[in-house]
C-alpha cells in the first residue's frame, strides 16, 4: 500500500465530506446500487443505505411540465414499462409507469421480482424528502439552465448544501451551476477532467486552480488511462477528492484504495467493505 497520509489530510474541506470515514475509502451506490435493485429508484436508495454505503449517486432530467425526476437514460425503453424520451412524459404520466418492470437478478436472467411492487420514477424532491441526511452525489444529464436552476433551487429548499455534490459530464452546466450555487460542492466536467490529466502528465497541475472539489473519472476512457498513481497524487496536493465509476469487482476496488482514490462509484456495494466489516 502506498502511503498518502500526508496528501489525505489537504483533501478539500468542503463540508459534503466532513463526517465521512477518514482516509477515504468511501462506498458510492451507483444509481442506488444498480445491479441488486431496480436502479434509481426509492427502494434501491433505501436498501443501499441500510447497507451503510456512504454516499448515494443518482441522475437527474426534466419532465415536460418542468419537475426533475430521477433517470439515467434518456428515453424510459431501458427500466420501464414504457416507451418514449422522459422529455415527452408530464410528471404524471411517468409515475404511471414501473420503474422496475425489466430489473432482473444478474444471476437469474429473465427474473423480474419488482413488476408488481409499485416501483416507480421518483422526482428529486421525493429523494431530498424520502433521506434528508443522505449524502447524494446528482449527475445532471442534460444540457439545460432550466434543469440546472431546478436542481439547484431545491438543494436550497431543503438546505442540502452541505450533503449534495453536482456532476455532468457537461462543463458548461456546471458553470451555470456554479455561478448561482456556489457554497454547493461539484465535481469536473468532462473538459476540466481532461485539463487536469494533461497537466499532471505535463507536471503542470499547480497552474490548475479547481472550481470543483472532485474528480470523478473512470478508470479509463476511449481507451487512455486516466486513472493512474500519479493522478491520485496530483490531485490529492490539489486539495481535491477522487472517485472511480463504475468499480463492481472487489480487486479492483481494493486496487484504487490502496492507489489512494478516495471513493469508489459502484453498482454492487455488497462487494465492498462497509462499515463494521471486515
Amino acid at each position: 500500500m502506498q502511503n498518502f497520509q500526508g496528501l489525505q489530510q489537504r483533501r478539500s474541506d468542503h463540508p459534503f465530506f466532513r463526517d465521512l470515514p477518514a482516509g477515504g475509502r468511501w462506498v458510492a451506490a451507483h444509481r442506488g446500487a444498480a445491479l441488486l435493485w431496480p436502479e434509481n429508484t426509492l427502494p434501491a436508495f433505501e436498501r443501499s443505505l441500510d447497507r451503510g454505503v456512504h454516499i448515494l449517486e443518482m441522475d437527474a432530467r426534466l419532465t415536460a411540465d418542468g419537475i426533475p425526476v430521477i433517470m439515467h437514460d434518456e428515453t424510459v425503453d431501458r427500466t420501464t414499462d414504457g416507451t418514449g424520451r422522459v422529455r415527452e412524459y408530464s410528471f404524471a404520466e411517468l409515475r404511471r409507469l414501473n420503474a422496475g418492470w425489466r430489473w432482473e437478478k444478474p444471476d437469474q436472467p429473465g427474473v423480474t421480482p419488482w413488476r408488481g411492487k409499485g416501483c416507480v420514477i421518483p422526482s428529486l424532491e421525493e429523494v431530498f424528502q424520502a433521506f434528508p441526511g443522505a449524502r447524494i452525489v446528482l449527475e445532471i444529464k442534460e444540457k439545460d439552465s432550466a434543469l440546472v436552476l431546478s436542481v439547484g433551487e431545491l438543494v436550497q429548499k431543503y438546505a442540502r448544501h452541505n450533503l449534495t455534490m453536482v456532476a455532468s459530464f457537461y462543463s458548461p452546466v456546471l458553470k451555470i451551476f456554479r455561478s448561482r450555487f456556489s457554497g454547493v460542492a461539484t465535481s469536473a466536467g468532462r473538459s476540466e477532467v481532461f485539463l487536469f490529466w494533461l497537466a499532471e502528465k505535463l507536471r503542470l497541475e499547480k497552474i490548475i486552480s479547481p472550481c470543483y472539489e472532485a474528480l470523478q473519472v473512470p478508470e479509463r476512457f476511449r481507451g487512455i488511462q486516466v486513472v493512474t498513481a500519479g493522478f491520485v497524487r496530483a490531485a490529492l496536493r490539489r486539495g481535491l477528492s477522487v472517485h472511480v465509476w463504475t468499480v463492481n469487482d472487489p480487486r479492483d476496488m481494493a486496487r484504487f484504495f490502496d492507489m489512494g482514490v478516495d471513493a469508489v462509484i459502484t453498482d454492487a456495494p455488497d462487494r465492498a467493505p462497509m462499515p463494521g466489516q471486515k
